[in-house]
């Protein structure tokens, strides 16, 4: 009898199936519960470098509608950048340009100020330093914005295995004028 139950039980479960993972890593079409579009963000967008004492910066900033925590959507500056000091890259992830910021790869995300629509921030991941530091720019014309400073973040950085040591200096270059590309 013993033998029949383990047949059956045997049968049974050769037949289930676990449920399938659901895909998380790309970006699905949940709608928006409320979306006001911000056309200031155009005139930031593009491939802009800059250049000053041996450093050189270049982003590429883009627009996306993204899908805040609250289900509401936002459009927001997602862009990459490299950053070169005296001839060394020390940062460089314009490869993965033109990918969505749902996918992990960006390493600036931003806006404008709702008061000042010239005005745009940055938050730039500066890996080598272990740290997101805030950029502060101003649109001049059609081709050059400007880097007004670069702040670092207020909070704890907790520093993780093979992480970089957290570095409180800012190497990114400030008060530098960008040229559109």
């Amino acid at each position: 009898m013993n033998f029949v139950y383990k047949i059956i039980i045997i049968f049974t479960f050769g037949f289930c199936k676990a449920q399938n993972k659901p895909n998380i890593e790309k970006p699905t079409l949940i709608p928006c519960s409320s979306y006001n579009p911000d056309n200031s963000i155009d005139k930031f967008i593009g491939t802009w470098e800059g250049n000053s004492n041996g450093k050189s910066i270049t982003f590429i900033l883009e627009k996306e509608k993204i899908i805040r925590k609250n289900s509401s959507c936002m459009d927001a500056i997602i862009g990459f950048h490299k950053f070169i000091d005296n001839g060394l890259e020390i940062e460089n992830y314009l490869q993965f340009a033109h990918t969505l910021y749902s996918d992990g790869k960006s390493t600036t995300l931003g806006g404008t100020e709702n008061s000042n629509t010239n005005l745009a921030f940055l938050l730039i991941d500066h890996k080598s330093k272990n740290k997101v530091v805030k950029a502060f720019i101003s649109y001049i014309d059609a081709t050059h914005l400007k880097i007004d400073k670069i702040e670092n973040l207020q909070g704890t950085v907790l520093t993780l295995p093979g992480q970089p040591a957290y570095d409180s200096s800012i190497a990114l270059p400030s008060n530098i004028i960008l040229t559109k590309q």
